[in-house]
């Protein structure tokens, strides 16, 4: 995945035009739009096709080509937007920071423009209210992952279940207890921890400066209230620095029983865990199940650091051949060489007669 960087959309367009020109009834715009509404559930002859999502992909895509050569709010805002489908509490500080630098660097200038004679500019600060909209990106947000667990992907949604702040809706899957949310926490390295707070923090801080510099601007009267995403992120931040401190204060954690799928789709127990490093991780590899686990947390990284890599698929088939014998290995490996290996090493058949 193509690492998400909005620095450049910060500088000047150019010295004559350092916000470039208003492409609101661009075709890229309009199409941008378009894109980030989605397909609404419909009825084709006698069956209902349900809602899709929108190609977010391509709705990021737009808004970079816009922002390329123009310095516009709402198209900030539909790449914010993309950008926590796609790059999850990354995504949520870089949009939030191309949002704030536009308004500090170019607010004579950003679109929409002010009206001069109007010293309320309504225009931004409607679209600055969408920020604080619970389906367009609120909820997004909600379901961020917040770890690496081998077993549990949990978002702040699944905590809020858990701890009864929010309620499962009545056709969704078995809701997460607490205990299983305390073990993906447990189950994840503290350094993807606290880069998820860094990220989650430098968010915040966003808000809070959009909110002031909007404020210093227009009156608080009159600029936009954010406060339910404020009141998001600070909650996302409680929880992180909350399990972190607890990592702090009792570093020998008492192991947690997690249940998994190996290689071969069975069920086995895990032991989750004080905080991993690659010291007691390299010291913990006694039998051929530290090696499948060990493996685990290889492919773990690659699936979220490095996803285009090709190392997983080798590193996973050396995971199923664990369990194997010379020969079954033989067979899985080079198929042509068995009969070989037979012939120099006798076969089972051999050994009968």
């Amino acid at each position: 995945m193509t690492k998400l960087d909005v620095s450049s959309y910060l500088l000047d367009i150019s010295p004559d035009s350092r916000c470039g020109e208003d492409l609101e009834y661009d075709p890229i715009f309009q199409e941008m739009v378009r894109l980030a509404e989605g397909t609404p559930e419909r009825q084709v002859g006698d069956s209902i096709k349900p809602a899709e999502e929108p190609e977010w992909k391509e709705v990021l895509k737009r808004s970079q080509q816009l922002l390329e050569r123009t310095r516009d709010i709402q198209a900030s805002i539909y790449l914010a937007r993309a950008a926590v489908h796609i790059h999850g509490l990354e995504g949520v500080r870089q949009g939030l920071a191309l949002i704030h630098g536009l308004l500090n660097r170019f607010w004579e200038c950003v679109y929409p423009l002010q009206d001069p004679e109007d010293k309320y500019p309504v225009l931004r600060m409607n679209l600055l209210a969408t920020l604080n909209d619970f389906d367009s990106y609120i909820n997004p947000i909600r379901n961020i992952p917040l770890t690496a667990s081998r077993v549990f992907q949990i978002t702040l949604r699944d905590i809020e279940i858990a701890t009864g702040k929010s309620r499962a809706p009545s056709n969704s899957e078995e809701p997460l207890n607490e205990a299983q949310i305390q073990a993906a926490l447990l189950d994840s390295p503290v350094e993807e921890l606290h880069l998820a707070l860094d990220q989650v923090s430098a968010a915040l801080n966003e808000v809070r400066e959009i909110v002031k510099l909007t404020t210093d601007r227009v009156g608080s009267l009159n600029a936009p209230d954010l406060s339910r995403l404020d009141g998001l992120l600070a909650e996302l931040k409680d929880v992180l620095e909350s399990h972190l401190r607890s990592r702090v204060d009792d570093p020998e954690t008492s192991p947690v029983v997690l249940e998994t799928k190996n290689s071969e789709g069975l069920a086995e127990k895990i032991e989750g865990d004080k905080p991993v490093t690659g010291e007691n991780m390299s010291a913990s590899i006694n039998d051929r199940g530290d090696v499948a686990r060990a493996i685990d947390r290889i492919c773990d990284y690659f699936d979220t650091h490095e996803p285009s890599s090709p190392v997983p698929l080798l590193l996973r088939r050396a995971q199923r051949l664990l369990t194997k014998d010379f020969i079954e290995i033989l067979q899985d490996l080079a198929p042509d060489g068995v009969g070989q290996a037979e012939n120099v090493c006798g076969s089972d058949k051999d050994d009968q007669n």
